[in-house]
């Protein structure tokens, strides 16, 4: 290259002449090819992305806040940039600026590209529901019915870490998913009472749930038939050839009929017995109701409404009268109930009172005001009987835990961490931790339980029934 003004040679793309001391201007011929330079080396830079595609993990591309979302907006920043910027042989320090962002542009949108072919590949996954299917017969052969219900371990082994959400690209669990789709599923049997083993039904599944497609999910194959098995078998009536003839049967009568007479003995026996204790019961109760009118009283927010004997437990030869005291609550301007127990001792020193102090957290939802209140006594006869236990205590009458008999589910006792929660047979609640316990109402629609526990928690507390066990999320008793 040779300086204009002293026609010396130069080192290529000198800006001034190291002789004359001249400003070298590049001409245009110069000009275009140092844009011809600087297009090739953005066209390599393009070339080496798209060759490093594979190391690009697709939530690298999702993270990166400058990529363009839709590929007509790069176009269009693209023309508006050129329009700008003018004819480039106007302004060739302009033409050089437009070169290098053009590259800059061309490569977003091979990146674009490159995100948008990603995005395509997340697997369509068809999920055939009837192979994970868990069916049992139960009952009797002749008067079965199936018990349907998913296989979720396989489930959870077959597709975890396979199923994506197309909107966000995030990692679905199928631990969730098996759970959303056990709520969400009804199973329709062609004949669901009656059966008998050998008999082939027909099952079909029915699936409300309308995620499946933002998971790229097709569910396929929704009816099959099923051959019943595993009924037991009836056990058959004795027929008068089964029964041995009355003359070998003669001499077992007669020891028969004096095992019932000295059973009828006996038993007259425990009557008199009974009713002398009853007699004696009859006059502890009474003497019993006395001193409750008389020594558990309320206090100023609270008062006693009634009480019931509920049975005895019987220690050391200690007979302990166990009482539930039904109490009433004024807080602000609403008036609750709540019950509690207490045990009671017949000496000659005089009547023992067997108590505790436990605290009921109760909620004026008018003035949204919390209310500690404080009772002598237990929330649960458990915790009375827990309280007396010296390793051979007995009931009578007793209903706690051990004998505790549901009128449906999930009524009855359930020990969480740190929790004991109890739900009655009436649909009230009992949850207690430490020396607090919180009161509400339990319901329940289908294979889901509904907790109202105001004073615990101001929105409700849902848990899924499975196999008569509780689960319920993770962070609700934490």
């Amino acid at each position: 290259m040779k300086c204009k003004n002293c026609n010396k040679e130069i080192y290529e793309n000198s800006k001034v002449c190291p002789f004359c001391g001249e400003k070298i201007i590049p001409s245009d011929g110069d000009l275009e090819d140092i844009q011809e330079e600087s297009k090739g080396e953005a066209l390599e830079e393009v070339e080496e992305d798209l060759d490093s595609e594979d190391d690009l993990s697709q939530e690298d591309l999702i993270d990166d806040d400058d990529y363009y979302d839709d590929e007509e907006e790069i176009y269009k920043d693209i023309n508006d940039l050129l329009e700008e910027l003018g004819p480039p042989k106007e302004n060739k320090t302009k033409k050089l600026i437009a070169t290098g962002l053009l590259a800059i542009l061309v490569t977003l949108v091979a990146f674009f590209g490159f995100k948008k072919y990603k995005d395509s590949q997340i697997e369509e996954l068809n999920i055939d529901l009837n192979y994970y299917l868990d069916i049992s017969a139960v009952g009797e052969n002749g008067d079965g019915g199936l018990d349907i219900k998913y296989d979720k371990e396989s489930f959870i082994n077959d597709y975890e870490g396979r199923i994506y959400d197309k909107k966000s690209k995030e990692q679905v669990s199928s631990a969730r998913l098996i759970d959303e789709l056990e709520k969400n599923t009804s199973f329709g049997v062609s004949k669901e009472h009656g059966l008998t083993n050998g008999e082939i039904v027909n099952i079909t599944i029915s699936v409300n749930y309308d995620k499946a497609s933002d998971f790229n999910i097709k569910f396929t194959n929704q009816a099959r038939d099923y051959e019943v098995e595993g009924l037991k078998e009836k056990e058959a009536a004795l027929s008068p050839d089964d029964n041995p003839p009355a003359e070998e049967n003669k001499e077992e009568d007669k020891e028969k009929e004096e095992d019932k007479k000295e059973e009828d003995k006996e038993k007259e026996d425990d009557k008199e017995d009974k009713e002398e204790n009853n007699q004696a019961s009859d006059d502890k109760k009474d003497k019993f109701s006395k001193y409750i009118k008389d020594h558990i009283g309320g206090s100023e927010l609270t008062s006693v409404t009634s009480h019931e004997f509920m049975g005895k437990a019987l220690r050391s030869g200690e007979e302990i009268y166990v009482y539930k005291i039904n109490s009433k609550e004024k807080i602000g301007d609403m008036t609750k109930a709540f019950d509690y127990y207490i045990g009671l001792i017949d000496k000659d020193s005089g009547i023992e009172l067997v108590r505790d102090g436990l605290i009921h957290r109760s909620l004026d939802d008018k003035t949204d005001t919390y209310y500690d209140i404080s009772y002598e006594g237990f929330a649960l006869v458990d915790d009375l009987l827990s309280y007396l236990n010296d390793g051979d205590l007995k009931v009578d009458g007793l209903t706690y835990y051990d004998n505790f008999k549901a009128k449906e589910e999930p009524a009855g006792y359930y020990f969480l961490e740190g929790y004991s929660l109890f739900l009655d047979n009436d649909k009230n609640v009992k949850l207690a931790t430490g020396s607090t316990v919180y009161t509400g109402k339990w319901s329940k629609d289908n294979n889901t339980l509904t907790l109202d526990i105001k004073s615990f928690s101001k929105d409700p507390i849902k848990a899924n029934i499975v196999d008569g066990e509780l689960e319920f999320d993770a962070d609700v008793f934490g």
